[in-house]
């Protein structure tokens, strides 16, 4: 699972710049890593560190960089992967899925 948290942060990065960008190829520069925290499993809190390029690299070695936009399309796109993910993993059902989303919550990143 920890392995598709990631997957679902590089690809909700990748959909959010190449959107923004207005290209349809490129790949962003992005360092993650898995850190868990507490005790499994009444604390355990997986979550991913990430660095990453403001931009995409095409092949060709050219850098586009992301215009200055609000970033909340971005949690938007991961926060619908989480759950995608959760969901196909039978983790969570659309009754929790719908408690979750009316959760007053100021940033999905850091729920």
């Amino acid at each position: 699972m920890l392995t598709k948290l990631c997957q679902c942060a590089y690809h909700s990065l990748l959909i959010f710049l190449r959107n923004v960008i207005g290209l349809q190829d490129g790949a962003p520069g992005v360092a993650l890593a898995i850190h868990t925290f507490g005790d499994y499993p009444e604390k355990f809190h997986p979550h991913i560190h990430a660095i990453a390029a403001d931009g995409l690299f095409l092949k060709t070695g050219t850098f586009y960089v992301m215009p200055d936009v609000d970033l909340k399309p971005l949690e938007e796109i991961f926060r619908a992967k989480v759950f995608a993910l959760l969901k196909e993993e039978g983790k969570i059902d659309d009754d929790i899925i719908r408690k979750l989303i009316v959760l007053p919550c100021k940033n999905f990143f850091f729920l």
